[in-house]
């Protein structure tokens, strides 16, 4: 199980607050003619300082998913239009899951497609991925699969076309007008498949591969030993752009069809994992790897992991498995100014969520709405427990209370909908 540990803020801003060392890092570098700010991750504070939810948000909002035979959630993943909630199910093992729509005031709306092997229906046993246009009012499902199964529905559910992906055991695709999509490859480890040629694919409906962004730097041919896959890539949306994060060139990108214009770059330092080299497996451990999460007019959100515990056998030449553990945080960038600050996020607008809880995986939809889903039987473990140590925030307990008498044991999850800050409290 992953272990969350802070909440990290990385910021670009100039404050009082700041160490010497984080405003005197370099801010803005040349880029073909075009100064773009530096992100100094590299200047992040090691130790967290604990602040609230009202730090950085207004208010939340607790709204239970309706419970019915025809919409019962085991897990989740999740999506927003701009005026729903869509979220996946597993059913069963090795069944396909199911996708379903669900209103902002957590009402059911219906399904979206079925499972089968007709038009609009699915084998999946997992979503990859929802994603919504709403210039085009399109909704994009992406299942699992060797090679991924696409589909694309109206805003009303109706399906419309399937889309074939040529590039195998990939997860993010992205649709970037009507029949040019791109995809992201690998950018580091031992090339084993098609993807493993590049960083980047565009590719149209007929599967035809458009362009590629090679990639630069490979591991030393010939040789069996280990190499890391350092590094998540990010293909993520904000507002009516997509956006890439290549974290072994450092750069962030927004794609304008099949050209890419540098907005960033990263700087991690010398703590960054390893790309594309043979290393002693424990070379690993405190070294860590960073993935965009999310965008703001004035932040860039991501995830930062870094490894703890690392046991890695080689099971055929080059070949390598086994497990390790990290711990996660959250990174926010300011994009305005230079100061770096690491935060440990707290419960104090209800009172009821544990601290390891309250950072874990908050999610920020491109549209704006932050938000995290929780289990019914965890809440209500939550909110008995605050009545009975009388740690629920005051102004909150009509709220809480009512809640508790609407859900039980047996109800769907509670979407948890944050009225996000335009500036946080730092």
């Amino acid at each position: 199980m992953r272990t969350i540990i802070a909440i990290l803020l990385t910021t670009l801003m100039f404050s009082s607050c700041g160490s010497d060392d984080q405003v005197n890092g370099e801010r803005f570098v040349d880029v073909n003619g075009q100064i773009i700010p530096l992100i100094h991750l590299d200047l992040a504070p090691d130790s967290a300082t604990t602040i609230g939810w009202k730090d950085m948000f207004e208010s939340v909002e607790m709204i239970p998913l309706e419970t019915a035979e025809d919409c019962m959630i085991m897990n989740y993943q999740t999506t927003f239009t701009d005026h729903s909630l869509i979220l996946s199910t597993q059913i069963g093992m090795g069944d396909p899951c199911k996708v379903y729509e669900f209103d902002l005031e957590g009402n059911f709306i219906g399904e979206i497609g079925g499972t089968g092997k007709g038009p609009g229906e699915h084998a999946g046993y997992f979503m990859e991925d929802a994603t919504y246009y709403p210039a085009e009012k399109l909704i994009k499902v992406q299942f699992n699969g060797i090679f991924p199964h696409v589909q694309l529905f109206d805003i009303d559910r109706k399906y419309i076309e399937d889309v074939s992906c040529p590039i195998e055991l990939v997860q993010d695709i992205a649709r970037l007008e009507e029949d040019l999509y791109v995809v992201v490859g690998s950018l580091s480890g031992r090339p084993e498949f098609k993807r493993d040629s590049a960083s980047l694919f565009w590719f149209n409906s007929s599967k035809e591969i458009v362009k590629m962004l090679p990639r630069s730097d490979y591991p030393p041919a010939n040789k069996s030993g280990y190499t890391p896959y350092a590094g998540h890539s990010s293909l993520y949306q904000y507002e009516d752009t997509w956006h890439f994060h290549n974290p072994v060139d450092d750069t962030v990108y927004q794609i304008d069809r099949l050209d890419l214009k540098p907005i960033a770059i990263i700087v991690h330092g010398d703590k960054f994992a390893p790309v594309n080299k043979i290393i002693d497996t424990q070379q690993l451990l405190d070294t860590y790897t960073t993935q965009i999460v999310g965008e703001r007019e004035e932040y860039w959100i991501l995830e930062k992991s870094v490894v703890t515990m690392v046991k890695f056998n080689e099971y055929r030449p080059g070949q390598w498995g086994g497990e390790y553990n990290a711990n996660y945080f959250n990174l926010v960038v300011d994009k305005n100014d230079g100061v770096v600050h690491n935060v440990r996020l707290i419960d104090d607008l209800l009172g009821i969520v544990p601290d390891e809880r309250a950072g874990n995986n908050i999610q920020y939809d491109p549209f704006g709405k932050t938000y995290k889903i929780y289990q019914a039987l965890d809440v209500i473990e939550w909110i008995d427990k605050g009545f009975d140590e009388g740690t629920i925030a005051e102004e909150s307990l009509e709220k809480v209370n009512a809640l508790r008498k609407q859900i039980n044991e047996e109800s769907n999850p509670i979407l948890f909908l944050f009225n996000e800050r335009k500036k946080y409290r730092l």
